[in-house]
């Protein structure tokens, strides 16, 4: 009795959920892209630190995360990130090399 009881409710879940679904809208392609326009935001990162060649965190504090750039003459540029407000840390390190 309790199991019919739980097969009864089983197919009344799937019954509303199969007439529920409605299908999406097929996607048009437009928008998206991935592209921001750097210069509507102040904390961009300049194109000077060079090319980004790693990103690591810190694990006692994980909201910020250190970007690590490579400039032409081989000298590394390290500027962290906050996570949660996209703050760029305006004073990179600048490890220099020989």
């Amino acid at each position: 009795m309790r199991t019919r009881g739980l097969v009864l409710a089983g197919l009344a879940v799937v019954c509303l959920a199969a007439t529920a679904c409605e299908k999406l809208p097929q996607w048009s392609g437009e928008g998206g892209g991935g592209q921001i326009d750097a210069s509507k935001f102040s904390d961009t990162i300049p194109l000077d630190y060079g090319n980004l060649i790693g990103a690591t965190t810190n694990s006692s504090n994980p909201r910020w995360v250190t970007l690590w750039f490579e400039r032409p003459d081989k000298s590394i540029v390290i500027v962290g990130v906050d996570q949660h407000t996209w703050r760029v840390w305006m004073q990179p390190r600048v490890i220099g090399r020989k």
